[in-house]
């Protein structure tokens, strides 16, 4: 059987209309396709497998009106399902699954594949801004192998439950990618991804550069009211002008990665590249990526110290503790150079090295990491605070925090002192990404034009901080009628069930021992539906 190509359009005006990319310089969008290697990059796609790529945002919507004219579909199936109503919902549902992917996984940003709905594969990179996801760059519809009768027939049928009488489904064509063909699209999508990130990184520098506040700016986003966060500052800020690598102690979620990037914008180096790599869990493949590899022809890649170019890169954790690459580091520290996997020949580089690590080092030397690497990275240490030893930057980080998170239509919302209060006093072991997601949480728990209330706190807050049973504690000792006291006690089991079951009253129902109609009924007579009094 020949191998048949699908060239997958990327469904802009045809399916959804004034759709936005969520990143900045929207009205700039096509200048992304006006990038010589992003230009490249789509048509070395084209040419090798005939399939385009396309643009969504941080929800999974499509970007309007970038691409212009594409030739049609080259799969059968897809171009049936584009042509009916039905069909494109069902496609924008899958490229929005995906942007939830890569939302749950925001500490560990790689490019995916995906199985859409007919069971067809689709591969998508992140975009990052600021170090954030912010949007995807993807191609979909082709199958991972030559496709038996029996799927045919099975996609067939999927095909015609979603086609209207009038449209007949003309074809059975197929396209099929080999698995290193599917590789090779993850790291083609994620070289495109990085170079528009860069893209939008220079953009900023210059907007910064023309209003005189590149160095003014740089560590104005760090939040540092607190003296234990402030040190920190200090630190980074009389160290930044140098070229001198950094290492950053702190636990995850304490924000290394976003000081590696105040240091870098506040350095000479602001006007080169600052590249970001969190890693992977295979470290076989973060030394590909960090070094480059070479296996000849088009197939070998650019390693991200490499490509940083005089730049500066943020390494986590994950990203560089494994022995063979810990060498490799020692290496490029003294003698700024670098070799490249299946290379001989060293690579000369210059780029600032700057490294996470969750430990303190003294603790980790000789364990996670080399004595002769930690005693080479001893006097470059700098500690990096936990949130709970910056109680007085809670505030402002929950206000930025909402900023972040409310959207234009909900407008800014307004934090209850007690909440606030049980908030400072929360220990935080996930740090400020933790309290990121509370405050997610909290906004999406509260109507709108009303304060983040104590009673809408995950159950785990409230009852580290005491909040719950000092009120409970405090209602019981207001009643003297049994049955009162009783109304109280499940009142309040039902409104902490419903918060620790997000709303599921069918397995709360099941933990209560009750039955669900029951339980309808109570939630309407204490009024703790959604709808009524909140839980």
């Amino acid at each position: 059987m020949p191998r048949q190509i699908l060239f997958v359009t990327p469904w802009t005006a045809c399916i959804l209309g004034g759709a936005c990319l969520s990143l900045p310089y929207v009205d700039d969008s096509k200048r992304y396709l006006g990038l010589h290697t992003v230009g490249m990059l789509r048509e070395l796609i084209r040419k090798w497998w005939h399939v385009d790529i396309g643009f969504a945002d941080a929800a999974g919507r499509l970007l309007d009106e970038a691409w212009g004219h594409v030739p049609p579909s080259g799969s059968d199936f897809c171009r049936a399902l584009l042509a009916s109503d039905p069909g494109r919902r069902r496609c924008l549902k899958c490229v929005r699954e995906i942007g939830q992917r890569f939302r749950h996984e925001r500490d560990h940003l790689q490019p995916l594949s995906h199985i859409c709905h007919l069971g067809l594969g689709m591969t998508a990179s992140p975009l990052l801004t600021r170090d954030r996801f912010s949007g995807f760059i993807f191609s979909c519809g082709y199958s991972s192998r030559e496709l038996s009768r029996t799927r045919v027939a099975r996609l067939r049928g999927a095909v015609a439950d979603l086609l209207p009488a009038e449209i007949d489904l003309a074809g059975e064509r197929v396209p099929w990618l080999g698995r290193e063909d599917v590789e090779r699209m993850k790291e083609l999508l994620a070289y495109g991804a990085s170079e528009m990130t860069q893209f939008d990184q220079e953009l900023t520098r210059r907007r910064l550069t023309a209003t005189g506040r590149v160095g003014k700016q740089a560590f104005a986003e760090v939040i540092a009211h607190s003296p234990a966060m402030s040190r920190t500052v200090n630190e980074l800020k009389q160290v930044a002008a140098k070229s001198t690598p950094i290492l950053l102690m702190g636990k995850k979620g304490t924000g290394k990665q976003v000081l590696a990037r105040a240091v870098h914008v506040s350095s000479p180096r602001r006007k080169s590249t600052f590249t970001p790599f969190l890693g992977h869990e295979d470290p076989h493949s973060n030394e590909a990526r960090l070094f480059g590899q070479i296996r000849g022809g088009p197939l070998g890649r650019l390693g991200v110290l490499e490509a940083t170019r005089a730049g500066t890169a943020y390494l986590g954790p994950q990203a560089w503790q494994s022995p063979e690459i810990q060498v490799k580091l020692l290496r490029l520290l003294q003698e700024q150079n670098l070799v490249p996997l299946g290379g001989q020949r060293p690579i000369d580089t210059d780029v600032r090295l700057i490294l996470g690590i969750e430990s303190d080092l003294e603790r980790e030397s000789g364990v996670s990491v080399r004595p002769d690497l930690a005693q080479w990275l001893r006097p470059y240490a700098v500690e990096v605070p936990r949130l709970h030893q910056r109680i007085e930057d809670i505030g402002d980080l929950i206000q930025l925090f909402i900023r972040r998170h409310s959207g234009a239509e909900r407008g800014p919302a307004s934090v209850h002192p007690e909440t606030l209060a049980l908030l400072q006093r929360y220990a935080w072991p996930g740090n400020a990404v933790e309290l990121e997601e509370e405050i997610r949480s909290l906004l999406s728990l509260c109507p709108r034009d009303q304060a983040l209330l104590p009673d809408l706190l995950s159950l785990r807050i409230r009852q580290a901080t005491g909040h719950g049973s000092q009120a409970l504690t405090k209602a019981l000792k207001e009643t003297r009628e049994l049955k009162h006291a009783v109304e109280i006690l499940e009142k309040e089991l039902i409104r902490e069930g419903l918060i620790r079951t997000h709303a599921n009253k069918s397995l709360l129902a099941r933990q209560l021992g009750i039955s669900r109609s029951n339980l309808l009924a109570k939630i309407e007579k204490y009024r703790l539906s959604p709808k009524g009094t909140k839980f």
